[in-house]
């Protein structure tokens, strides 16, 4: 997968520059020369936007490896194939190890062909997943990136990133996925926002993911964006 495939997957996770800061530039910019100001406010934009965008495609492009070797391996499948008590435990080691390499503080997870995880990295509650996209993208044999999701089992926005598990004779037999909390976003943008600059994330639907000025921690904090132009311009890749 390119990582031109992946951001627009992701979302148009793509990283726009706030509208507001760059009205303040236009409007301060009528006491010297519109034109330079209105090309500085531009290219700082955009300097910001591939520095996440770059950011968050290398985030993706690696975690898509880590799942696809850790599928790959027969111990993932005979497991997930046939999950019992006595390889459990050997299992969860390497569940434990292969997330760890990532250090990110997110969650790795294995799930069966039903629907039912197996085995969370975080030992939260193991819940099923049947009725999620990315689940019934994994056992049709492709790889996904969610759309924004409240986790089940921790209530927190996600994204999910899942790749399938077959057996040695190609069958889809469950998949193996990370959850990334949408925390880590945050944290992003707000390192890459400057005084004058502000760094947000909109989902594919037009929707507030991350905002670098303000917390969006709840579902009544992802305000429709939509309405602005340059977001429809964005998502519509022009």
């Amino acid at each position: 997968m390119s990582f031109d495939s992946i951001k627009t997957k992701l979302v148009a996770v793509l990283v726009l520059v706030s509208a507001v800061p760059l009205i303040l530039s236009t409007a301060v910019s009528f006491f010297g020369t519109v034109s330079d100001a209105m090309d500085d406010a531009g290219a700082r934009g955009l300097q910001s936007a591939s520095l996440v965008s770059s950011k968050i495609g290398a985030m993706f492009i690696e975690t898509y490896a880590g799942l696809e070797s850790f599928a790959a391996s027969p111990a993932t499948q005979n497991f997930i194939a046939s999950p019992d008590e006595e390889t459990r435990n050997a299992m969860v080691v390497a569940v434990d190890k292969a997330n760890a390499a990532f250090a990110d503080g997110n969650n790795f997870i294995l799930t069966g062909s039903d629907g039912e995880q197996l085995i969370r990295s975080d030992g939260k509650g193991l819940v099923n997943t049947t009725s999620r996209a990315y689940f019934q993208a994994g056992m049709k044999g492709e790889k996904s990136i969610s759309d924004v999701l409240v986790s089940k089992a921790t209530g927190h926005f996600i994204s999910v990133v899942a790749a399938p598990v077959r057996n040695a004779s190609g069958e889809v037999i469950g998949i193996v996925q990370r959850d990334y909390d949408l925390a880590v976003l945050q944290d992003m943008v707000k390192e890459m926002a400057s005084g004058d600059t502000s760094v947000i994330i909109i989902d594919r639907q037009g929707k507030l993911l991350t905002h670098s000025g303000r917390e969006v921690s709840k579902e009544e904090d992802r305000v429709d964006e939509n309405s602005y132009a340059f977001v429809g311009k964005a998502l519509a890749g022009s």
